[in-house]
């Protein structure tokens, strides 16, 4: 049996798709598709993001993603080292009394055969009452401002509560099979392995709970879903337009719904470099045409710079958002998912932000670039 790295690279090759391509296609940066490929599984900042990528790539190349996952599971577990004590062999001697007790077993096992038909038939009279007392009951959890952040797993049924001054916001779990279905006033939301959403539950455009779907077992409902639920303080400004990221991310301040033209004097109008349902982590690949300075600050972190001769190349990647600094913009070529990122024209100083806001109009989210001057 094929590798699954084995498996997604001769498929491709067989379709004749080039990693560039499918990159351009599913918005997954070409280096993690590579990883796939080669199994290198350690440069994935997560499995959550691991296993969202292989299903979205088994996808594209038409396999089947559950069989894969579970594959790549197997050998996950396969890849534990046994403890050391379950190897040793242990040679004891039988003590007398165990011989007993094993005849006796016998004996008892005899006796359950022939009384076990008269045991099951008394039983069947208390079906239905022994079934109900062994059904789960429904668990309420609350997310209150002491206890904002819940991660737990979740059964069809189970509730999640934001109370508020004046009304409590309540998510139900309402099904559980490829994704789970959350149903909520303002209606429902639809969540695959390793997606993450803002809902706003009481329509006032403001987001009040962020989720993210950890763990699934499309095959066996029964067993739950692993779910992470943030409350969104009330002092947040994230609105409809608020930023998709992982939880347990550091805390970064939210998009913006304006219009990039509306945040500060541009010396040209912003340029929309992705669409998409979901603001999704990207990659920006740089390589310098011509010796040039060049400094970046993704998501709000710390600043990195340096000087680049022509030729040298550099992978900027961030969660949402990413300032870039060039001291000759005629000297940098930038790419994100194929498309082209110009910031200017040669000799010119410049910079820009590159970020996700949402489109109001259309409900999907857009990466723009916006000159800062």
């Amino acid at each position: 049996m094929n590798s699954i790295g084995e498996l997604l690279k001769s498929t491709r090759e067989e379709k004749g798709y080039s990693l560039e391509l499918i990159a351009r296609e599913t918005n997954i940066s070409r280096s993690y598709l590579q990883a796939l490929e080669d199994e290198n599984y350690d440069v994935f900042p997560g499995e959550p993001y691991l296993i969202g990528f292989l299903r979205n790539y088994c996808n594209f190349l038409s396999l089947s993603p559950e069989e894969v996952i579970t594959r790549y599971k197997n050998i996950k577990i396969q890849e534990q080292p046994a403890p050391v004590e379950a190897l040793i062999i242990k040679r004891n001697p039988i003590p007398s009394w165990v011989v007993l007790a094993l005849g006796g077993g016998v004996i008892a096992i005899l006796l359950l055969a022939f009384t076990l038909p008269t045991a099951w038939s008394f039983l069947s009279t208390f079906k239905w009452q022994w079934g109900s007392s062994e059904a789960r009951k429904t668990t309420e959890y609350n997310l209150s401002e002491e206890s904002p952040l819940f991660e737990n797993r979740v059964y069809v049924g189970d509730t999640l509560v934001l109370p508020l001054e004046n009304e409590s916001l309540v998510v139900t779990v309402k099904s559980i099979g490829k994704e789970l279905l959350l149903t909520y006033i303002q209606g429902e939301s639809r969540l695959r392995l390793g997606e993450e959403v803002f809902l706003d539950l009481n329509g006032n455009s403001i987001m009040d709970l962020r989720l993210f779907l950890e763990d699934i077992s499309p095959s066996d409902p029964a067993k739950g879903v692993a779910l992470i639920a943030e409350r969104i303080s009330s002092t947040s400004e994230v609105t409809s337009g608020g930023p998709v990221l992982p939880l347990g991310q550091e805390a970064l301040a939210p998009l913006s719904t304006e219009s990039p033209e509306a945040l500060t004097p541009r010396s040209s109008a912003a340029a929309v470099l992705l669409e998409e349902d979901v603001a999704r982590p990207f990659s920006l690949d740089v390589v310098f045409r011509g010796y040039a300075f060049f400094r970046f600050q993704v998501d709000d972190r710390l600043r990195e710079e340096g000087y680049f001769q022509k030729g040298e190349t550099i992978k900027v990647e961030a969660l949402r958002k990413a300032v870039v600094w060039v001291s000759n913009a005629g000297s940098f070529v930038g790419r994100i998912s194929g498309n082209d990122v110009e910031l200017g024209r040669p000799g010119e100083v410049t910079a820009g932000v590159i970020q996700w806001f949402k489109n109001s109009a259309t409900g999907k989210y857009q990466l723009r670039l916006e000159p800062l001057f």
